[in-house]
């Protein structure tokens, strides 16, 4: 899958990588932080995760090396793959900000590629 900001990304092997590509086949629940106003236009992939992050917004960011602060966010966006969608799964890169970062299993989607999105306010406290 081409996109314009990460290159090429392959399929990763790992066993991990795998198993949430499985669990995405088979219907898992997808989520990503938002902020209105602020997305990254031009890219022709979505960026989703299968970690919510309304659980823990500052861990959330971290793991998948986002760079939306979590108190920037004012929304979460859930969705489930949508049938025939190109899709990868490979460990996040990490953001250049922030330490130790990145590593969590990121689901890459074909821009359109997913079903049943909702947008649920979040207010990070």
């Amino acid at each position: 899958m081409n996109t314009p900001d990460r290159g090429f990304i392959d399929q990763d092997a790992s066993k991990e990588a795998l198993d949430v590509r499985q669990k995405v086949e088979n219907g898992a629940k997808l989520f990503r932080l938002g902020e209105e106003g602020n997305s990254r236009k031009g890219d022709n992939a979505q960026y989703w995760s299968t970690i919510d992050p309304r659980v823990d917004p500052e861990a959330y960011v971290k793991a998948t090396g986002a760079y939306l602060k979590a108190a920037d966010a004012n929304f979460v966006e859930t969705a489930t793959l949508k049938e025939g969608a190109t899709f990868v799964t490979a460990p996040a890169a990490p953001n250049k900000d922030v330490q130790d970062s990145g590593g969590a299993i990121e689901v890459v989607i074909q821009q359109g590629g997913t079903q049943g999105n909702q947008i649920i306010p979040f207010i990070h406290k």
